[in-house]
């Protein structure tokens, strides 16, 4: 009998049935500006995730994005092709299925989800490793609760260069 039992991945079904490890953090009330992404790094691959603006605040939304070019409105993806590897290591690539539409390749394509100052809590399923924050105008603080999976966070790369259009 083997073991070496096997590390928990981004596949690994169970890591998103069971509850979450705790990890929460607040900005200080105005951290977060119109020009320099605030980031907010998860120790593992998160499993949902919330965010509460702070109503205190002078800005009218919060922009959330999970790259800093997504949330700076940098997000347009260069290629259709992104980077894999064959079972003998080998690099090759492969088409994205659909490709990008002619938007998602512009240099207009925002990456990021807007979340009304005024709002309460938005809570959002997804599986990801960072955050970024910035305002339409003035500034703004947050606070954001997560569930952390058991699956370490370098596993999970989120960039529009690696296929990941929509992502920035």
């Amino acid at each position: 009998m083997s073991m070496k039992w096997p590390e928990p991945g981004l596949n690994w079904t169970a890591e998103y049935q069971k509850s979450g490890i705790p990890f929460v953090t607040s900005s200080n009330g105005a951290e977060v500006g119109d020009t320099t992404p605030v980031q907010v790094s998860f120790p593992r691959v998160t499993r949902w995730i919330e965010i509460t603006p702070h109503t205190n605040s002078s800005a009218v939304y919060l922009k959330l994005g999970f790259t800093s070019k997504g949330v700076k409105s940098q997000g347009a993806v260069t290629a259709s092709y992104f980077n894999e590897y064959d079972t003998d290591g080998a690099e090759k690539y492969i088409q994205t299925q659909p490709p990008p539409s002619t938007y998602e390749q512009s240099g207009t394509a925002r990456n990021y989800l807007v979340i009304p100052v005024a709002s309460s809590t938005v809570r959002l399923e997804v599986a990801c490793t960072d955050l970024f924050f910035l305002t339409d105008t003035n500034t703004c603080g947050f606070s954001v609760m997560a569930g952390l999976t058991n699956i370490p966070a370098g596993d999970l790369i989120l960039t529009g260069a690696n296929g990941n259009y929509g992502v920035g």
